[in-house]
Formats: C-alpha cells, structure tokens, sequence
C-alpha cells in the first residue's frame, strides 16, 4: 500500500511539473505578441490581453485567442482577477500596477467588467431562447454596484436590464425514515429469569420504531418581468432556490419595486409556514423543525 501512494505522489509531482512547463511555454509563446499577461505560481492558470483579444488555458486548448467583447472579467478585493463564463474562474493575483493596465484595456469594454454583485442563475429554455442567450447557464451581474441594472454573461449584446418583479413560490420534499430497534435474544433472556413463562412473555415484547422527518428545498422555478435598455418588458423563468431569491431582491431588484416584492415575499413564506403548521399539526416534523423552517422563511 505505501509503494502505491508513492508511486500516486510521484506520478502528481510529475503531472503538476508537466503542466506548469506548458502553460509556462504556451504563456511566454502568447506573451511575443501580446500587450500585458500575468502567469500564477502554480502553473495552474494565465492571462493576457492585447488590445481586442484576451488568452488563457480556461479557452480551448490555450492558444487560442477570445474576443474581450465576449468574455465577463471581475477584480476581486485582493486583486485577483478572474473570468466568468459558465462558474467563476479565479485565475491570478496581480498587483496595483498590472491592475491599472488591465483596466486601461477594459475601459473600451465598460460591459464586460463586473464591478458589482453577481449571481448564478439556470434559464428556462424557452426564457434562453427569448433572451437570446448563448447558453441556460449563466450570470446576472452589475457593472456599477450603484445602481440595480445589470447584464448576463450568456447574453453577447451585452443589454442592461432592470428587473420589476419576480415571483416565486418556493417547494420543499419531505423524506421519511423509520428506524425499528429490538432486542436481540429477548426471548432467551426472559426465560432465564422466569422459565418458560418468561420466555413466552420475552418473545412477545415488540420491536420498538422510530420515524425522523427531514424537509428539503427542492428547485422551483422564480419568474422575472425583466426591462431591457430599449424599453421592452420580458417575463422569463429560473429554475432557483429561496435564497438566491432572496439575494436577487436586495441586490437587483429596482428600488421603486422592492416595497411591492417585499409584500410578497411575506405572503408567500406565511403559505409555506401554513403546510409546515399542517406537517406539525399531524406530527410529521418536530416542534424544534417546525421553529427552525419558519425562522427560515420569515429572514428576509
């Protein structure tokens, strides 16, 4: 066994040697023609721009050279730069002055920089199909954390959109598990103690059971009434949690309709607490589970 887990280690060390020289080499090889690029410690992940194409090993096979228009960046507090496209991809840490280049590059593409909050969210595909999004999966982000406008990664028009409403009713599974606990060879037992006698009363004890409950949000889909920048109104699905909702709301929600959505939020978490009283009332959740969901559902 210790020969294999040494022969594992040895194997990584080599796979992780192999893989820094090729970034290493493919990065140097974009680096003769590219304007600024930054290579991380590990070998793991790199960067470079020139004046319309961004380069690095998260594209194809490496080489091969993304238009910026295309693509979403975001600078995190500690100056790591990163791409979001399908799931975020932290690549490097750069410092103040490689920051400042790469933003006077990025100044041309205003769209394509996150500045403000994002999340993940998965469209219905019909909702895709309507947006014109290259792909289900995808970000809404901010490009000004100021304002409650926002884009979509999968979206190359780089629209903006203000989002009116969203609504949403949230659905939960409930699972069941019966435990039956026994004693083994109670019958034996009780006729030690009282002879036959007691043997018949040990073999008639009966096995005891127990039934636990655990309640589960399961994906439900959230529908957004969505303003683009032209002034069209478009209805479109998520498939989503409760607390992606509730993120949604604070941070894009527009101002002048969270007042409104806050209502609903209450009216729907006091539906959600009514099945769960019903659940309560005919002891299939717990008092303490019953406490903790509409804890849960009353955080706003």
């Amino acid at each position: 066994m210790f020969f294999i887990i040494f022969i594992f280690i040895i194997g990584l060390c080599g796979f992780l040697i192999y893989r820094y020289k090729v970034n290493k080499n493919k990065f140097n090889k974009i680096m003769e023609h590219a304007t600024i690029g930054a290579f991380n410690n590990d070998g793991s992940a790199y960067i470079a721009f020139d004046e319309e194409n961004v380069y690095s090993n998260y594209f194809d096979n490496g080489e091969t050279p993304r238009k910026i228009k295309d693509t979403v960046f975001y600078f995190a507090q500690d100056n790591t730069i990163g791409i979001i496209l399908d799931q975020i991809y932290p690549i490097t840490k750069i410092d103040n002055n490689l920051r400042n280049q790469f933003l006077e590059i990025l100044k041309n593409y205003p769209a394509n920089l996150a500045t403000g909050n994002f999340i993940q969210v998965t469209f219905g595909q019909q909702s895709a199909e309507e947006l014109k999004l290259s792909w289900t999966k995808a970000f809404l982000y901010k490009t000004n954390s100021n304002t409650k406008k926002f884009r979509i990664t999968a979206d190359l028009s780089r629209k903006e959109y203000t989002l009116v409403n969203i609504d949403f009713n949230p659905k939960y599974a409930t699972t069941y598990n019966t435990v039956t606990q026994g004693r083994t060879g109670s019958a034996i037992a009780g006729g030690l103690l009282a002879g036959p006698a007691g043997a018949v009363i040990g073999s008639a004890r009966k096995r005891k059971s127990t039934t636990t409950t655990s309640t589960k949000e399961k994906p439900s889909y959230a529908m957004m009434t969505l303003i683009d920048n032209d002034g069209n109104s478009k209805d479109v699905a998520i498939l989503t949690y409760q607390s992606s909702v509730n993120f949604i709301r604070v941070k894009f929600l527009s101002r002048e309709n969270q007042i409104n959505s806050k209502t609903n939020m209450l009216i729907d978490s006091a539906d959600e607490i009514a099945k769960f009283k019903k659940l309560l009332d005919i002891n299939a959740i717990t008092q303490e589970e019953f406490e903790a969901k509409k804890k849960q559902l009353l955080k706003l």
